[in-house]
């Protein structure tokens, strides 16, 4: 996990405890921060586990390019995983913790999260209030229920792309031709591989990468053209490489 990690439960505590409770804060980060005052630690870490996977993929400075930006593979990864309204609230407060002097690029990822928060508070509220007869599982699907296999995937397709990526600088960096579909696939493939064996499934940093029903992708992962990382890192080649994110292997 990169050492200047954002997601964190001490990041949340510092913004809760620099923030001023006595002063009348209209402004979306102060609606997170006082919805996530009210919050056990138990609950923070429930919410901050659905985004905190950024942490093990990306250093801090990209993360925050990538939250301003609405197109960005994070910040899609983001608005998927982060389920409700506290989720986002959570990851914007521990975000306002990790920078107390925030610079421009932090500011404007606060507001795109903090933005996004309360625009999905106001929707399930106008939604629930609308729909008190229906049930449970009507509900959920009005509110956009996640298709589970963006949850179950989320995570490791983000670190197959990010490994994916650095393959595809690092043979241009050394004046080779960009890999092909097949070969790329395979190489990160073998980055997962390495993955799997340096960490353990008891170990955080492989179940950021493998939520509950997220198994070790199979042998045969990376070959065409049924493999999920194929799939996932195909279009990266050929004149479709991502160009607003360059992550570390």
């Amino acid at each position: 996990m990169h050492s200047d990690a954002i997601f964190t439960l001490v990041n949340v505590h510092i913004a809760l405890l620099a923030y001023d409770y006595e002063q009348q804060h209209d402004e979306p980060t102060g609606w997170c921060i006082e919805h996530v005052h009210t919050l056990t630690d138990v609950q923070i870490c429930v919410a901050l586990s659905a985004v905190d996977a950024l942490d093990l993929i990306y250093p801090s400075p990209e993360i925050i390019r990538e939250l301003g930006n609405p197109t960005s593979e994070t910040w899609q990864f983001i608005t998927t995983m982060a389920t409700s309204p506290t989720d986002l609230a959570v990851a914007a407060v521990a975000l306002s913790g990790a920078f107390r002097t925030p610079d421009n690029d932090v500011l404007a990822a606060l507001a795109r999260l903090s933005g996004k928060a309360l625009l999905r508070l106001h929707r399930e509220a106008e939604i629930m209030s609308g729909f008190d007869n229906i049930d449970e599982a009507k509900k959920r699907r009005q509110l956009g229920g996640i298709n589970r296999s963006k949850k179950y995937d989320g995570a490791i397709k983000l670190r197959c792309r990010a490994w994916a990526n650095d393959i595809i600088e690092r043979h241009k960096n050394e004046g080779r031709s960009e890999p092909t579909k097949a070969a790329l696939s395979r190489l990160v493939d073998d980055k997962y591989r390495a993955f799997i064996s340096a960490y353990p499934k008891e170990t955080p940093e492989f179940q950021k990468l493998h939520p509950p029903g997220r198994d070790i992708l199979p042998v045969g992962a990376g070959l065409a053209p049924n493999g999920s990382i194929y799939n996932w890192v195909k279009d990266m080649v050929n004149g479709q490489q991502r160009k607003n994110s360059k992550a570390p292997a």
